[in-house]
């Protein structure tokens, strides 16, 4: 059922949102890509944590803290040090305590074989799904998107069309992120799908067509599929563990 989702869930960068939306807190997570030292990884995570329950508390202005495991592809053994939800305004008015960046760096310094950048993320909430009794996995799939100039309106009503699918369907949770500065290598989009047993990603949903040409029509997924051919230049997908879910 997730393949099903990766290979037919689409998203646009920038939709337009109404007025009143647009004076809503946005919310931001920041994910530092982190390469840790070779036979300290299991150390540096715990002393990360460590951090973000000092420092990064849920609630707090900077919000939350957390550690999440790559395990697969070309970044696999690497981590995103995320910290969210907040609004840029929150930092002028943050009151970190003065020892948070000396504690910063020496992690750094000691755990950290190289930083690769930090990415902010804005949640779009126009182009995401949250499901009333569905869990919200710890265990979490990662889609980042580069679309053809042009095709992010086209991609935004194409999204809403798998998510109406999938609200209908009660089929699962699906988040989507924009870049708030846009990215060097062009992946402004990140989709965000939760999962709690890996035996969910053996899963299949032979019904997904089915239920999409119910509401749209006979053909409807095909056409979608060839939509997604024109919108998405490419496309790469991460599985990212947070420990604290794991034995």
């Amino acid at each position: 059922m997730k393949k099903v989702i990766i290979v037919f869930f689409v998203t646009a960068i920038c939709c337009q949102v109404q007025a009143q939306e647009e004076k809503e807190k946005k919310q931001i997570y920041v994910l530092h890509h982190a390469e840790l030292k070779k036979g300290k990884e299991k150390q540096a995570i715990e002393r990360m944590k460590a951090h973000d329950e000092k420092y990064h508390k849920e609630g707090e202005v900077v919000g939350k803290g957390f550690v999440g495991s790559i395990i697969n592809g070309k970044n696999a053994g690497h981590v995103y040090w995320t910290y969210g939800p907040f609004a840029f305004a929150d930092w002028d008015t943050s009151e970190l305590a003065k020892e948070h960046e000396a504690d910063n760096n020496e992690i750094r310094q000691e755990f950290i074989e190289k930083h690769h950048g930090a990415d902010y993320w804005v949640y779009n909430k126009d182009l995401s799904l949250e499901i009333e009794g569905k869990e919200y996995g710890m265990k979490r799939i990662f889609e980042f998107v580069k679309l053809h100039p042009g095709k992010n309106e086209q991609f935004g009503d194409l999204v809403k069309k798998h998510l109406k699918v999938m609200k209908e369907n009660k089929i699962d949770n699906a988040y989507t992120f924009n870049a708030a500065f846009g990215r060097r290598d062009g992946y402004n989009v990140l989709l965000v799908f939760p999962f709690t047993n890996w035996a969910e990603l053996d899963e299949r949903n032979p019904e997904y067509k089915e239920q999409f040409e119910k509401i749209h029509g006979e053909g409807a997924l095909k056409k979608a599929g060839e939509e997604w051919g024109e919108c998405v230049e490419s496309y790469y997908v991460e599985v990212v563990i947070y420990p604290e879910t794991e034995e």
